[in-house]
């Protein structure tokens, strides 16, 4: 396991905030951000509702920053403008994706990773965001398959899909360790650091 990425961009807050993301900075901790489009201007939510956090004020946290930034589209729209940001402020180490696997134009800039809530089929992208919202397929096989073809494999962990418990949370962290991914999606940033910390991880 070599990568944390806070669930919202959250670190120890309940919202996403400019604040909350300098914290998944300073604390080497990547971010997954929800990407809407209002009257030409990209903004941050889950939902469709008034803008409040701007993407262009979250990239200004993420210049000269190593972390991994995993950008969720939300709407199709927002593609073009957020690219155009990224390029802006010249951030690097991001990838892009949406739920839909939507199919659009690629640079060498940037890579599109696979939204996988079921084993994936022949697909040839780099990095795989994978879920087990539709059915559990996370298994030793499975897994090395998918390692074997030299995918990179981020997993959403349980409490963002079944809102359990942190010490569930910590027995699902354990099997995606064992299993074998690269990286882990969390609501508990903050406390996955320090759960690999004392298994002996660097993160």
């Amino acid at each position: 396991m070599n990568t944390i990425i806070s669930h919202a961009g959250i670190f120890d807050t309940e919202a996403t905030s400019i604040e909350s993301i300098k914290k998944c900075v300073t604390n080497n901790i990547g971010i997954e951000i929800d990407l809407r489009l209002k009257n030409d201007s990209v903004y941050v939510s889950h939902d469709v509702c008034p803008p409040s956090l701007f993407f262009d004020d979250v990239c200004l946290c993420l210049v000269n920053t190593k972390i991994k930034k995993a950008l969720h589209i939300k709407e199709l729209d927002a593609v073009t403008p957020t690219l155009e940001i990224l390029a802006k402020h010249k951030i690097n180490n991001f990838f892009l994706f949406t739920e839909q696997n939507h199919k659009f134009k690629q640079n060498d800039n940037f890579d599109l990773a696979y939204y996988a809530n079921t084993y994936p089929q022949k697909i040839t992208n780099k990095i795989i965001w994978c879920d087990e919202s539709i059915k559990k397929w996370f298994n030793h096989d499975s897994i090395s398959k998918l390692k074997n073809n030299h995918n990179q494999l981020i997993a959403i962990s349980q409490e963002i899909l079944t809102h359990c418990s942190l010490d569930k949370a910590k027995s699902y962290w354990t099997l995606l360790c064992e299993l074998g991914f690269d990286g882990i999606c969390t609501n508990y940033a903050k406390e996955c650091k320090s759960f690999f910390r004392e298994l002996g991880g660097e993160i």
